[in-house]
C-alpha cells in the first residue's frame, strides 16, 4: 500500500473549493455534485467523489 499523501491533497482540495470566491464561481452542474463530496469526510471520499473535485478544481484552475 502506499503512503498517505492522498490526505494531504484531498485536504487542500476540500480547502480550495470550500473557498467562497472559487465555491461561488463554479457552475451549478459542479457546484451541486461538489457539494456532496464537501459534505463528507475526506477520508470518506470514494473514487467518483475524488473524480468528481478533480474536475471542479481543474474547471477552477483553468477558469479562475
Amino acid at each position: 500500500m502506499g503512503g498517505g499523501g492522498h490526505v494531504i491533497i484531498r485536504s487542500v482540495v476540500k480547502d480550495q473549493l470550500n473557498d467562497p470566491l472559487v465555491h461561488g464561481m463554479l457552475p451549478t452542474e459542479l457546484r451541486t455534485p461538489v457539494d456532496a463530496v464537501l459534505a463528507k469526510d475526506i477520508a470518506d471520499w470514494t473514487h467518483v467523489d475524488c473524480l468528481v473535485a478533480g474536475a471542479a478544481v481543474t474547471w477552477a484552475l483553468c477558469n479562475l
